[in-house]
């Protein structure tokens, strides 16, 4: 599995709002995160769609954790921003594995196991845990 730019930017963008406990403009996301303002609105726009965080209009309008630091983790966002979190196409339900040999595989079983250990690490990591390693 490769993590796209996107997602990495999601996480940043959350991370952001996380470490600074306030309201920020995407302007001040996207000066934080160093990507253009354009991807930080889309990015934003999809976090918001998705329930990660909020949005307040006007001039002295922004953005802001929908829920707390230490309830969105990793999985969380990667679920929504990754098309795939499969490790392997074969684990992927909407796709046959490719030597049909579902039952007996042992590469498939390895790559189950790898599955289900990256989305347990995945899903323990959060935002605040994140940020409290940040702090040691």
């Amino acid at each position: 599995m490769h993590i796209n730019m996107t997602s990495d930017y999601a996480i940043r963008c959350l991370l952001t709002l996380a470490a600074r406990e306030r309201e920020m403009s995407s302007s001040e996301i996207s000066e934080a995160i160093g990507v253009t303002r354009a991807l930080t609105m889309n990015i934003l726009r999809r976090l918001r769609t998705a329930g990660f965080v909020n949005s307040g209009r006007g001039a002295n309008g922004g953005y802001w954790l929908a829920k707390d630091k230490s309830e969105i983790s990793l999985l969380d966002v990667l679920k929504l921003m990754e098309e795939s979190m499969c490790v392997n196409h074969c684990l992927n339900p909407e796709q046959d594995c490719s030597r049909r040999a579902e039952a007996f595989c042992l590469v498939r079983k390895f790559y189950e196991k790898l599955q289900e250990d990256l989305h347990r690490s995945l899903d323990g990591m959060t935002l605040g845990k994140l940020l409290a390693q940040d702090a040691t």
